[in-house]
Parts: C-alpha cells; sequence; structure tokens
C-alpha cells in the first residue's frame, strides 16, 4: 500500500500572538495574568485556525494565487501540481476563473462559482476531495501547537509539493489575523453600540425625571424645601413665643383695668358710653391694629412711626377729655378721679393694642397652618421625585461606565488582535520528508504476527468454560471416566472421521465403567446400577446413556434404562430394554429400583441397570435409590461454565451417595480430544504438520 505513495515536503511558520505578555489596555502594566483566560485565549486561537471557514477560505485564495500564474513556478506551484490543477479545473474552467485583473479579481470568480457549483462533480473534486490541495480535508491535516508556555504557536504542513506547502502556510497566517480581527472587531462592536443606546435611553430617562422636579418646583413655589420648612418652623415658633407673651400682657392689662373701674363703678357708665370718648378709643385701637400689623408682616419704619405719632395724639385727646370730664370728680373713696382715670386709660389703651395684636396674631396662626397643610404633602412628593432622579442618575451612571469598559475592551481586542505577528515566515522545503516505508512495513509484520497471537492469549485466558478434560477435572473436582465429541465440526475439523472419534470415545468410557464392575463384582450382585447425573438440564444424560447402552448389548450384556417420562426417543435404534418413571412424589419418595419398575420387570435379570436422574437445579431425587447405586455418572458439557451452584449442588448429592462420582465431559472440541485419543487422523497440510512439529518440539519421526 505504501510503496507508490508520493514523498512529502513539510514547511512550519511562527506566530507571536501576546496574549500573555502582550499589551492590553485592561491591564497595561501586566502585573496580573489570569492563566485560565489564557488558555480559553489560546484554545480560541487555535480552533479558529482549525476551522472550516479559514481552511475554505484558505483553500480559495490558494486556487486564486495560482490561477494568477501563467505558468508553473517553483516558490508557488511546481510542474506536476500545475498539472494536477489543470486536471482538477479543466482549461475551460481555467479561462472561465482566470481574470487579468488581478488575485482579487480571480478570487471574486472563485467564490461565486463555488456558490453555484459545491455540488457539483467538478466542484466537489475541486474542494471537498482529500487529493485536492484547495480542499478543506487537505489543508485540515496542518498541526497548530503553542511552543510550551510562550506566546507563539507553531503551525506546520505537509503536502508533496513544496512551493504550495509554502503558500499554503502563508495564506492560511493572512486569513486566520484576519479573521481574528473581523470577531473581534464585531463582538466589540456590538457591546459598544449596545451601551450606547442604553446609554442614550438612560440620559433621557434622566432628563425627563428632572423636567418633573423642576415643574413640581416652579408649580409649588419651592426653592429650597428644606430650608423654607425649617425657616416656616422657625417664624412659627417665634409667632407662639410672642402670641403667648401678648396673652399674658392681655390678661394684666384686663386685671387692672377692671380694678380700676371698680374704684370709677360711678362714673364707670358715663366714660364707658360717651360717643366722643369711644370713637377716639376705637380710632386708636384701628391705629394700633395697623401697627402691629406693619411691625409683624411688613416692617415698614416710615410708616410705623407716622402710625405711633397719630396714635401718641390720640391717646392725648383721649385723656384731656377724661381730665376735663372728671377733674373735680373723686372716687368712692374720695381719691381724685384724675389719677385713676389716667391709669385707666392707660390700661385700657394696653388693652386694646393687646386685643388687636391678638387678633392679628390668631390670623397669623391660621396662615401658618394653612402654610403647613400645603408643604407636609409637598415633601413627600418631592421625596419620590428626588428618588427618580436618583435611581435614573444610577443607572445612567453604570450604563456610562459599562460604555467606557465596552470602548476599553473594544480598543483593547483592536490592539491584541492586531498583535498577531508572523514571527518565523513559512520556509521553501528543499527535501522531502524521509520515508517511513520501512518502518510501517516492519510495524505491519510485528502488528500482523502480535495481533493474532495476543488475541488467542486472551480468548484463552478469559474463557471460563470446561472445554478440555484436564480443565473440566481441575474445576469440577471429579476424575474424569469419558469424553463424547461435539457433533457439530467446523471447516478445520471437515476431514475428521467423526464416527471413528465417538466409538473410540465411549469404548474408553464402557472400559473404565467394565473396569469398576468388575472391581465390585464380589461385594455387590446383578444388575451394576450406574445413575445418570446432571446440575442442568440439556446436558446430553440421555444421548450418552443410549451410546453406552447399545455398545454394551453390542458385547452381549443385557442392558435396562430407566428413564423420565418427558424424555423424546431416541432417532437411532435402542437394543437395551427401556422403561420410564413418572418424575412425581412416588419418583422422590421411592425405596428401591424395584418400586420405580413396572409389573412384569425384574432388575435381577440384567447386567447392567442404567438410570437417568433429573437436572438436580430442577427437581428432587429418591435419596434411597441414589445411595443404592454402584457408580454415578455427572455428565456435563464442554462448553459451558461451572458456577457457584454447580458446585453446590454437586457437594450437596455427593452427601447421599456411598461411592465415587465420575465425571462424563460431553460435546467436547475434537481438537481437545487429542488428550484421550491421541492424534486424530485427519488431513492437515505440510505446513501445518511443520508447526505442530515446532510446538511440541517433535524434529524426528518414525
Amino acid at each position: 500500500m505504501v510503496r507508490s505513495k508520493p514523498k512529502e515536503y513539510e514547511s512550519e511558520t511562527e506566530i507571536f500572538t501576546g496574549i500573555a505578555s502582550g499589551l492590553n489596555l485592561t491591564n497595561v502594566d501586566r502585573t496580573n495574568v489570569d492563566f485560565f483566560a489564557t488558555a480559553n485565549a489560546y484554545d480560541n486561537l487555535l480552533n479558529i485556525i482549525k476551522s472550516r471557514q479559514t481552511l475554505e477560505e484558505t483553500g480559495e485564495e490558494l486556487l486564486a494565487l495560482h490561477i494568477s500564474l501563467d505558468g508553473p513556478t517553483a516558490e508557488i506551484i511546481g510542474d506536476e501540481a500545475w498539472n494536477q490543477m489543470m486536471e482538477l479545473l479543466t482549461p475551460e474552467l481555467y479561462n472561465e476563473l482566470k481574470s487579468p485583473k488581478g488575485i482579487d479579481s480571480c478570487l471574486a470568480n472563485i467564490r461565486n462559482w463555488k456558490t453555484k457549483n459545491y455540488n457539483t462533480f467538478r466542484g466537489k473534486i475541486i474542494f471537498n476531495q482529500e487529493e485536492s490541495p484547495y480542499s478543506f480535508k487537505a489543508i485540515s491535516k496542518i498541526s497548530v501547537t503553542r511552543i510550551q508556555n510562550s506566546d507563539l504557536i507553531n503551525i506546520k504542513y505537509k503536502y508533496t509539493d513544496p512551493g504550495i506547502c509554502k503558500s499554503t502556510l502563508e495564506i492560511l497566517s493572512k486569513v486566520f489575523i484576519r479573521r481574528m480581527y473581523e470577531i473581534k472587531a464585531s463582538q466589540s462592536n456590538n457591546a459598544v453600540e449596545y451601551f450606547r443606546k442604553q446609554v442614550a435611553i438612560a440620559r433621557e430617562e434622566l432628563n425627563a425625571a428632572e423636567e418633573r422636579l423642576k415643574q413640581f418646583r416652579i408649580q409649588n413655589n419651592i426653592i429650597n424645601y428644606g430650608e423654607q420648612t425649617k425657616s416656616i418652623a422657625t417664624m412659627k415658633e417665634q409667632m407662639e413665643d410672642e402670641f403667648q407673651k401678648e396673652l399674658a400682657v392681655r390678661a394684666s392689662n384686663k386685671s387692672a383695668l377692671e380694678k380700676l373701674e371698680s374704684q370709677l363703678a360711678v362714673n364707670k357708665q358715663l366714660i364707658k358710653f360717651s360717643d366722643e370718648l369711644l370713637e377716639k378709643r376705637r380710632e386708636l385701637a384701628k391705629i394700633q391694629a395697623q401697627i402691629t400689623t406693619m411691625e409683624i408682616y411688613y416692617n415698614d419704619l416710615s410708616t410705623i412711626n407716622t402710625l405711633r405719632r397719630k396714635a401718641q395724639e390720640l391717646r392725648a385727646e383721649l385723656s384731656d377729655l377724661l381730665t376735663k370730664r372728671y377733674q373735680f370728680s373723686r372716687t368712692t373713696e374720695g381719691v381724685p378721679n384724675q389719677a385713676l382715670l389716667e391709669e385707666w386709660l392707660k390700661y385700657t389703651l394696653a388693652l386694646d393694642e393687646s386685643e388687636a395684636r391678638l387678633r392679628i396674631f390668631d390670623e397669623r396662626r391660621r396662615y401658618f397652618e394653612k402654610l403647613y397643610n400645603e408643604f407636609a404633602p409637598l415633601g413627600s412628593l418631592l421625596a419620590r421625585y428626588e428618588r427618580e432622579i436618583g435611581v435614573a442618575e444610577k443607572n445612567y451612571l453604570e450604563l456610562l461606565h459599562s460604555l467606557n469598559q465596552a470602548i476599553m475592551r473594544q480598543q483593547s481586542d483592536m490592539i491584541s488582535a492586531g498583535g498577531l505577528v508572523v514571527s518565523v515566515p513559512p520556509y521553501f522545503p528543499l527535501k522531502p520528508l524521509p520515508s517511513k516505508t520501512a518502518v510501517m512495513v516492519a510495524a505491519a509484520g510485528v502488528v500482523g504476527f502480535m495481533l493474532p497471537l495476543i488475541v488467542l492469549v486472551l480468548l484463552e485466558f478469559f474463557d471460563s468454560t470446561l472445554k478440555n478434560p484436564i480443565r473440566a477435572e481441575s474445576v469440577v473436582g471429579k476424575k474424569l471416566l469419558g469424553t463424547y465429541p461435539t457433533l457439530k465440526l467446523t471447516k478445520a475439523d471437515r476431514g475428521v472421521d467423526l464416527e471413528w472419534v465417538k466409538k473410540q470415545t465411549v469404548g474408553l468410557s464402557l472400559q473404565t465403567i467394565r473396569l469398576e464392575q468388575y472391581i465390585k463384582s464380589k461385594q455387590v450382585s446383578r444388575p451394576f446400577f450406574i445413575a445418570f447425573l446432571s446440575t442442568r438440564a440439556k446436558e446430553g444424560r440421555t444421548l450418552m446413556i443410549h451410546e453406552l447402552a447399545n455398545r454394551l448389548v453390542m458385547l452381549q450384556y443385557r442392558v435396562l434404562v430407566l428413564l423420565p417420562d418427558d424424555t423424546p426417543d431416541s432417532e437411532t435404534p435402542a437394543f437395551y430394554d427401556r422403561v420410564v418413571y413418572k418424575n412425581d412424589k412416588s419418583f422422590e419418595g421411592a425405596k428401591r429400583v424395584e418400586d420405580l419398575l413396572p409389573v412384569g420387570y425384574s432388575s435381577n435379570l440384567y447386567d447392567y441397570l442404567f438410570m437417568e436422574f433429573p437436572s438436580l437445579m430442577n427437581n428432587m431425587y429418591p435419596i434411597n435409590v441414589s445411595m443404592q447405586a454402584h457408580m454415578h455418572v455427572l455428565v456435563a458439557r464442554a462448553n459451558r461454565t461451572w458456577v457457584k451452584a454447580d458446585e453446590y449442588l454437586l457437594s450437596e448429592y455427593s452427601r447421599s451417595v456411598n461411592t465415587e462420582i465420575r465425571l462424563l465431559l460431553n460435546r467436547v472440541n475434537i481438537d481437545e480430544l487429542e488428550v484421550v485419543l491421541g492424534e486424530i487422523p485427519k488431513e492437515r497440510s505440510y505446513l501445518r504438520k511443520l508447526l505442530k512439529r515446532l510446538v511440541v518440539a517433535e524434529f524426528k519421526t518414525a
């Protein structure tokens, strides 16, 4: 197969990746190196190099390079490879794909043609056959490895033409570097574009929240809610303090006035109801109320001073009126009225002034209550608007940060993708690779010899069947009585005289039985009772009994055979007497063999009595009858395994017998019978005879 194999040339190139030690914007100082991320990056890089798309693009560009040439060029494509290309393309297709505009135009023609004709016969042999240097299967034989733990990767390629070998590596390097850049750019651009859109949406939401807060402040005249509420609370506390003080002043004035009026009880009514006096008093009270209002609300000093001068004038006029009316009067206690009237006037005016101030304070209190009712719910609304702005602002800043990170990652990916540099360009191989024909032939010879040998050894090692007499005696633990051959011969055994083998094996088994009968003849009476048993069904008990009984009859012995009633009739004639018994309770409880014989039969009339017991695994057996047997024969197939269940059943049966149990191995392969019969006569080739002599070390024959 390797005789006519063409010689191969190999070229290689090294590419610096910069993945581990190159510049990275996200980690400029390279203090932390993530080995897992580095390994992942190298896996991605190697998979991109080996990807089908990269290799197919390489094949397309390699074909475009060759088509752009006018003939073979040793550095690019040799004569033999050129002829191979022309056979793949045909002259008509070559002229169709070739373009005077250069390689790029040829490449466009190739891709257009490939899209339309990829599944055609011509398309498949160019781009899908392993023999074509432009196919994915041929270029996929590149070997890509990382050089130890460095930033370098090594790419090797073998081909039968040195120019194609070198050109393929050059084009492959360009293609996968370009693909890496495109993948990085596409991935980064998608992330940056996404975050740009999200930042714009977040900015609009933030502006809308700020606009709502602005309109809320304008509608409710809020400049600084905290300072305003603080100022209102301070003013209200001050007003309450002044209100309480004014209440105390009014109470004091009212008490003094009541005392003076009690002293002036005689003229009290006159004073109270004097029209002129009351008019002046009302006017004075009105002016005093104006003064209080100006002091509390407006604090206009010019207006306040004018009102105070007018109030002073009214007080003087009231004092004069009282003096003229009561200057000759006295109180009930005889005290002059003038002094008391002056005091009465003083406290009356003070009481009026307090009443006016209290009315103003009461209006002020209602104003503050209204202001409180307005400002109380505004606080929660204002907090909600400010919270919305805070959430929107936080979201905006997070997205803005993510956008900056994406832009930085984009630039970092562009730098890393652009950092792939061909550090060692592919060389033009001058000599082909050494031929491995001799090594392959030698290896094939070794494998051809060792593999069958190993298979045979393994088959022998894992073969757990009884197989041959020696193994059967060792596994079962019983002495061999005899053997019987398998009736299904293989192709190698078709030259064997099966009848001769059967006759020999039955004869040997029968010889052992007769010897055993002879030894015990002085101790036991007729008939010689042999029990045939097996641990499982279909072991060949009936066949063994049939063969042995017929041979004994031929030797002029009288033989009686007891079989279960479900035993099928023999295909060959039976020359012995045959009796069947029912496998029921009568069989299990039988005390003697005579209990199982029908009327008219007597065991004493026979030389041998063969009795078949049902399989021990599925049936009961009469213990008394088994103890009467002079010999017990265990029948077992050579092509089955001996398990613990078989060992247990045989061990328990051995406890119910008085004599030794012998093993009769059935269905033994012809080759395995040589242990018992010696060399079995059959047709053999000279080579097989020679090999057998070598194996048994029999170099000389008689």
